[in-house]
């Protein structure tokens, strides 16, 4: 009796045991990032502003006018690719009162935050009119 109840629980615990190993998580490199020394912030026609330099993977494509449709994406590789993070960077203009952005040298006009990951985060974080009355003065 003794036996077979060892044997039995040998035949539970091998699966088990075998199994037992989890998963290992990737963590990807955050792609969406800005430069908090470049933070500025400027007042124009009574609307608060802020510039930055920020990273992206890429560019929205489902814009109409994007170059992406064109055959163009080469351009942002050479002119805004950053070797040290891999990743595309951008000079980014806030409108913290529309809540909109504009990516210089992206042949894209002023967009709404939830477009970019980084100018919504950015705008979440220092749009606020007491984080905002914190940055330098462009």
């Amino acid at each position: 009796m003794k036996r077979l109840l060892l044997t039995l629980l040998a035949a539970l615990a091998l699966p088990t045991t075998v199994s037992a190993e989890g998963f290992t998580e990737i963590k990807p490199k955050n792609i969406y990032s800005y430069k908090e020394s470049t933070l500025v912030k400027y007042e124009n026609k009574g609307k608060r502003f802020i510039e930055f330099i920020g990273t992206n993977l890429y560019t929205p494509c489902f814009a109409m006018d994007n170059p992406c449709h064109k055959g163009h994406f080469a351009i942002y590789e050479k002119n805004n690719w950053d070797k040290s993070t891999g990743t595309l960077s951008f000079e980014y203009e806030l409108d913290c009162t529309s809540e909109t952005f504009n990516k210089k040298g992206d042949n894209l006009t002023w967009t709404y935050l939830f477009v970019d990951q980084t100018a919504l985060g950015v705008a979440q974080k220092y749009c606020p009119i007491e984080e905002w009355s914190k940055l330098p003065i462009k």
